[in-house]
Parts: structure tokens; sequence; C-alpha cells
């Protein structure tokens, strides 16, 4: 889903909306985060040298934080998916996914107790252009589905009972 406008956050203090702007053409990837009662929004910032999350709860409570997440270099008008799920620590564990600017797939995750790490190059090639991208976590598994560069649909996995990325076409 591409918005090309901003996004609308009513302000609980002054009664009216605040804008958080986001560039043309931007990719949105978003979290649940049930146990903190937030909403995650992550988005490329306007000079494709990273990505930023917008953190709300309520519509009237506001934008919490809008910070960087990942200051490295993503492809222009890079596709996202992201996924969280509780950690059984305080904090939940999150990824977002992204194309790098030589088309591969990225990933910057936030590990839980640690932080936001610095990102990385997964490494599967990605068909240049391609706006497909969508992340889902199944049981112990996290999935991210692309067009890889032969233009077929796949999906790269990653088994966090065994460590290691993988990936297969559909």
């Amino acid at each position: 889903m591409q918005f090309k406008h901003s996004l609308l956050f009513l302000s609980a203090i002054t009664g009216i909306y605040a804008a958080v702007s986001v560039p043309k053409g931007t990719d949105l990837a978003i979290v649940d985060v049930p146990k903190w009662g937030e909403l995650r929004v992550y988005h490329q910032d306007s000079s494709s040298t990273g990505i930023k999350e917008i953190t709300t709860k309520l519509p009237t409570t506001g934008v919490l934080n809008d910070g960087f997440i990942f200051a490295g270099p993503t492809r222009a008008n890079t596709p996202l998916g992201a996924i969280s799920w509780d950690s059984g620590k305080a904090d939940p564990e999150i990824r977002v996914y992204f194309i790098t600017p030589s088309n591969t797939l990225g990933e910057v995750a936030y590990i839980a107790g640690t932080g936001w790490n610095g990102g990385g190059n997964i490494g599967f090639p990605v068909q240049a252009g391609s706006a497909a991208l969508y992340a889902k976590k199944v049981d112990s598994f996290l999935l991210v589905g692309y067009v890889n560069d032969a233009g077929n649909f796949a999906e790269a996995y990653y088994d966090l009972n065994n460590p290691g990325w993988k990936t297969y076409n559909l």
C-alpha cells in the first residue's frame, strides 16, 4: 500500500491535526505492539538514506516518536515489510525489510533488551524496480516474500531455532 500524502495524527493537547511528512511515492509498513498498545509505522526518509519509525497509540495520543531506526542507504521508493512478536521480555522483537540500492534484500532488527541493530544486507538478489515485498512470522520462521532477479516470486526464510537465511521460489 502506498500513500502519496502526509500521514495525519490527532494531537491530544491541541485538539488539531499534526502532520508527519512522508515523501511522495514512499511505501509504508506497520506493526502492532499489543503489549504496549502501540502502532509503529515505518517509512523511507526523503533522501533514501534510511528508514524512520513513527510510534503512536490512540488517535488522541498523537505521535510519540518520529525518528530513524536505520541510517544506511535504501533503494529509492523501496517497498517495506515489517513484523513483530512478543519476545517474552519487556520489549518486542521487530524486523523491518527493505531493498538495498544494489537490489538485494535488507533487514533492520530490533532485538529485545538490546535495541535496533545497524541494519544488514541479507543478500538475496531482487528484481530491479520490483515493488513486491511482504513479511510474516509463522511459528519459528520469519518469511519475506519478494520478486527475485530472475522475475520469480520467492520467499526468504529464517528459522529462529536454526539461524541462517535461505530462499526458495514459490
